[in-house]
């Protein structure tokens, strides 16, 4: 199924190639999954997740072209009864959730790289507690601005495609295995 994109640079969908690589990172881990799709853009990696085993998926994008493409992939996907598409800034959004007491097992990341607001949004999924013990977070970002996060995380992956890097996390070292 070919999903839309809104037109324009502003939207760069993960490629086939690293949204394979994710996933194969993940794994299991995305069975039954509450997924956060931050900055979603196409949805495309929310969408997959919930393709693979995912059993809901939130979609914040606070362009409005973004989010309507995001309602119309998942339409087109029909899984309009496990996703909620919110078009808004991701800090409103987030303490929306928060509000909410919405928690999420998985967690994508991938900001306008120009913005540099990744710090901030993981900031605030840790402060305001939306991240399940042994949640996963894939943060997507330009290796020129290498993200820093606090140490609640432990990297699990850190990869590099040309220059985007992309970094998987779990939060509180999730089910306590060693590396």
């Amino acid at each position: 199924m070919a999903l839309s994109v809104p037109r324009g640079k502003k939207v760069r969908p993960t490629s086939a190639r690293i949204r394979e690589a994710l996933f194969s990172i993940i794994g299991d881990r995305v069975m039954d999954a509450g997924v956060l799709d931050l900055f979603a853009g196409s949805g495309i990696l929310g969408i997959e997740a919930v393709s693979r085993g995912a059993s809901s998926a939130t979609f914040v994008d606070s362009a409005p072209a973004a989010a309507g493409n995001v309602r119309l992939n998942i339409k087109k996907a029909d899984m309009e009864d496990n996703c909620r598409v919110m078009t808004m800034d991701f800090r409103k959004a987030l303490r929306v959730m928060k509000k909410q007491k919405n928690t999420f097992d998985l967690v994508f990341l991938d900001p306008p790289y120009a913005k540099r607001v990744i710090e901030e949004a993981v900031r605030c999924l840790v402060d305001f507690e939306l991240l399940r013990k042994g949640a996963m977070l894939i943060a997507e970002y330009s290796i020129s601005s290498g993200p820093q996060f606090p140490e609640q995380l432990h990297l699990l992956s850190n990869r590099r495609y040309g220059s985007t890097g992309i970094d998987v996390y779990d939060i509180n070292g999730g089910d306590g295995e060693e590396e």
